[in-house]
């Protein structure tokens, strides 16, 4: 705050960007110092507005989650995760952030390395595609181009985000813990796993969530 703050001849921040880490406290949702990950992208925008030599653009430029295979990020082994937990916390932490409006940018550190990379190269030199890797290509494919209208109503420690895309509303739907049963706003008509397999359609407007994110397609 005090850099952006500074008045200096020709300095001037157009994007405040931050390496915003929360792989320390395990899924996106938990708490440091009082704030989860949603309240530090709340507490970057308001850095960014306050900033003299600073506009109100917010990028995040560098996240991930360390895996157990290592090498491992100074945070420790102790903070490590499975892939699977990885891919999931990834598509929640992207739904999270660019979710509050705040920040127009999300970038994951990097895209091939051992130990947190979305793709690890096998000794033969081949690239191998994580879990992580299969969990972004799906939330981009599924959400490129939508508009967000927001959180739905759900029990504690579930989220249901509503989507829509030209004449398609889509549902996102997770919990810190499963299985926690929440009600769609209208039955869906098809439902897909975190990475794209098709699921089968929920019989009704209560849908079963768990760690890892789901996509819900509503009927019209």
């Amino acid at each position: 705050l005090a850099l952006v703050h500074r008045r200096l001849p020709g300095l001037r921040y157009d994007i405040l960007s931050s390496l915003l880490y929360v792989d320390r406290r395990g899924a996106p949702e938990n708490r440091q110092l009082g704030l989860d990950t949603v309240d530090k992208v709340v507490l970057l925008r308001a850095i960014a507005e306050a900033g003299r030599a600073s506009s109100e653009r917010c990028w995040i430029t560098e996240m991930n989650w360390p895996l157990r295979e290592g090498p491992h990020s100074p945070a420790g082994r102790s903070v490590s995760v499975d892939e699977d937990s990885q891919a999931s916390f990834l598509v929640r932490y992207d739904l999270l952030t660019l979710g509050t409006g705040l920040v127009e940018r999300v970038y994951w550190w990097q895209l091939v390395a051992r130990g947190y990379g979305l793709m690890v190269a096998d000794t033969d030199g081949a690239l191998h595609a994580r879990p992580s890797y299969r969990a972004l290509r799906e939330l981009n494919r599924r959400l490129d181009g939508a508009t967000f209208h927001g959180p739905l109503p759900a029990p504690a420690a579930a989220y249901l985000y509503r989507f829509t895309r030209g004449d398609e509303e889509l549902v996102v739907g997770w919990s810190l813990d499963g299985p926690i049963e929440a009600d769609l706003p209208r039955p869906a008509v098809a439902a897909h796993d975190r990475d794209g397999a098709l699921l089968p359609t929920p019989s009704s407007r209560s849908v079963t969530l768990g760690v890892s994110p789901v996509y819900f397609e509503l009927g019209g």
